[in-house]
């Protein structure tokens, strides 16, 4: 008699543990951040930390607005890079060569339409603006 109970017991068990893995896997996620890619000409960056940041597609399409704040990062060079300041990061886009061979990655949060870090890379940028960057 004993057994049977045990026996009972666990089949409970494992049918509420199956039904909540089965609500766990159907749940629809939601993005946290999301990153574009763009091209230094698709973007005009902020003038000042609390500002916004404009990314255009194209010239026929409607500009896409996202915040900066003294809390988003800025980087040149690519993501391992030290962080560097908004008016170095300015400094160094301006500087780069080739503007076409720039990518920026510009990471944001979805909710808030906050962006968290603004990233520079490509053949585009001379040494001298990685070097003097900060």
């Amino acid at each position: 008699m004993n057994t049977v109970y045990r026996t009972g017991w666990t089949t409970a068990l494992l049918g509420l543990v199956m039904m909540i893995s089965s609500a766990v896997a159907t749940a629809v996620l939601i993005p946290v951040t999301e990153v574009r890619e763009m091209g230094v000409d698709e973007v005009r960056l902020p003038a000042h930390e609390a500002d916004r940041i404009l990314l255009r597609r194209c010239t026929a399409c409607t500009a896409e607005e996202l915040r900066v704040t003294p809390a988003t990062v800025y980087r040149v060079g690519g993501a391992a890079t030290p962080a560097v300041t908004l008016t170095a990061f300015r400094n160094a886009v301006r500087r780069a060569g080739r503007k076409d061979d720039l990518l920026l990655l510009v990471t944001y949060a979805v909710d808030t339409q906050q962006v968290i870090q603004v990233t520079v890379s490509g053949a585009g940028l001379p040494d001298a603006a990685l070097k003097t960057a900060n």
